[in-house]
């Protein structure tokens, strides 16, 4: 069994394709992610290092409770547990995907001092109107007071909090756009993040995990591309009210990881 050397956490402002993200890379045979494994933990507050630490344990990380997540161990893997647990043996990263741990970046450096996070970066003229779809969706849970107003001031909060972070995370950040992964150069950008992550993106011991992986990159391209017209009053609110010179310094961060042509 390898002893773990490295944790891997996936956030963003909510619709930014942190799911997505996380699916895709629990593709590779090095790579066991949670989605919001913990994120009723998170929200309370109430961990310590050691605490943290310990929920990453095989035995404890697989042992889904109502007191960790609303999200079950088949929606978390796909359906594929079993292959989780047997990943999980010699996984080079194990860790989680939940939104708002962008909030807790200086408590990830201090728990775990090799961890790498991948910080989902998109337009937030579309994540308002993410925010917008679900709240105007009566079948949705999504809470109505979660509007386009609402989006741009976490969008706002979430480029403040990894902004403040770059010095002290260095190369553990990396910072990818949306449109990148899942519109305009989908395999590349993938391939880049494997690559900064030190693993090999034709690596084998999965099988057809690169298949899988490319697959779910296709379904996310296509619901990315699709209904992209954003109402006048959207667009008129983020323009006037999000931090765009801070979005374009981290546009600029999320080039210079992205692999040239």
């Amino acid at each position: 069994m390898t002893e773990f050397r490295d944790y891997l956490f996936v956030c963003g402002t909510p619709r930014s394709g942190t799911t997505a993200m996380a699916r895709t890379l629990n593709c590779h045979p090095d790579i066991v992610i949670g989605i919001e494994r913990f994120k009723r933990r998170y929200s309370k507050g109430e961990l310590d290092d050691a605490g943290f630490r310990a929920l990453f344990r095989k035995d404890r990380f697989f042992d889904f409770s109502t007191d960790d997540t609303n999200v079950s161990a088949e929606t978390t893997f796909d359906k594929k547990v079993l292959l989780a647990k047997k990943k999980y043996d010699n996984a080079i990263y194990v860790g989680d995907k939940c939104p708002h741990l962008y909030r807790r970046l200086r408590f990830l450096r201090r728990t775990f001092l090799a961890c790498r996070v991948v910080f989902m970066l998109r337009d937030p003229v579309h994540v308002a109107r993410s925010w917008q779809i679900r709240a105007d969706n009566p079948c949705d849970r999504w809470r109505n007071a979660n509007d386009y107003k609402a989006a741009v001031k976490e969008w706002n909060a979430s480029i403040r909090h990894v902004t403040t972070s770059i010095e002290m995370l260095r190369d553990d950040l990396m910072i990818v756009n949306y449109e990148d992964l899942f519109v305009r150069r989908p395999e590349a950008t993938i391939t880049a993040v494997l690559s900064r992550l030190h693993l090999d993106p034709a690596a084998h011991g999965t099988d057809d995990w690169r298949s899988s992986m490319m697959s779910f990159l296709s379904e996310s391209r296509a619901i990315a591309a699709s209904g992209r017209h954003v109402p006048d009053e959207v667009t008129d609110y983020v323009e006037r009210n999000a931090d765009f010179k801070a979005y374009e310094e981290l546009t600029r961060l999320a080039d210079a990881h992205r692999p040239r042509a």
